[in-house]
């Protein structure tokens, strides 16, 4: 099975990946962890120089299509488990961030987003990790005290780091919609983990293993 987890800087991914890696019990787990906020960044400088790089996107659209080829014996597989942090829904999130200060209407964006992604093949399986947003500044505020390194996104102003949250919290709400408008049929293979405060890692991959076994038993 190819599985993604998605969601916004600190809502747990990384330790999310960690545990199910440790406690799934599969022949082969391999995990990934791709460079799509990199992409953001290099896409992010030119558009400050006043440039247009579109090939930042078709790169970070081109390298996640070729890993998803590359685990094409993951796909449907019950027996092995390709976990990957980030991939579509994030490209679209920081891409169209990116995009809409520079007097690109936001139809056209989302038309082109939209049309890009469709070029990554879908997951088996793929989650949105959404903490409330004050948790997420909490855990920020905490990271910075702690002196860890952060990304560019992260050094950004609140209103920054809070438009980039409502994006992913605007793609939860079509997850549902998504059959009725193809649009939007790449978020078809998603799920929103809304996380309470009190949840901890191993409740949160609880739920997710869960949500994995009862995939595998229908595709068994």
């Amino acid at each position: 099975m190819i599985i993604v987890i998605e969601g916004p800087d600190g809502s747990g991914k990384s330790s999310v990946i960690e545990h199910l890696s440790n406690n799934l019990y599969y022949s082969d787990i391999r995990t990934f962890h791709l460079p799509i906020r990199e992409f953001s960044v290099y896409m992010k400088k030119h558009l400050e120089s006043g440039e247009y790089p579109f090939e930042a996107q078709f790169e970070s659209i081109f390298q996640q299509r070729s890993l998803f080829c590359n685990l094409s014996e993951y796909n449907r597989n019950p027996k092995n488990i390709a976990i990957i942090s980030r991939s579509v829904p994030s490209t679209y999130v920081y891409g169209f961030s990116d995009f809409k200060n520079q007097n690109i209407p936001s139809n056209i964006v989302k038309d082109l987003l939209c049309a890009l992604v469709k070029f990554v093949p879908k997951p088996d399986l793929g989650f949105f990790l959404m903490p409330r947003f004050e948790c997420l500044q909490k855990r920020r505020i905490d990271r910075n005290n702690k002196e860890e390194n952060l990304d560019i996104y992260e050094k950004e102003n609140i209103a920054v780091i809070r438009s980039i949250y409502d994006r992913y919290a605007n793609l939860c709400t079509k997850i549902n919609n998504c059959y009725l408008n193809r649009k939007w049929n790449w978020l078809s293979p998603y799920t929103e983990i809304k996380i309470d405060d009190s949840e901890s890692i191993e409740d949160i991959s609880l739920e997710i293993e869960h949500i994995i076994a009862d995939y595998q038993a229908k595709i068994l």
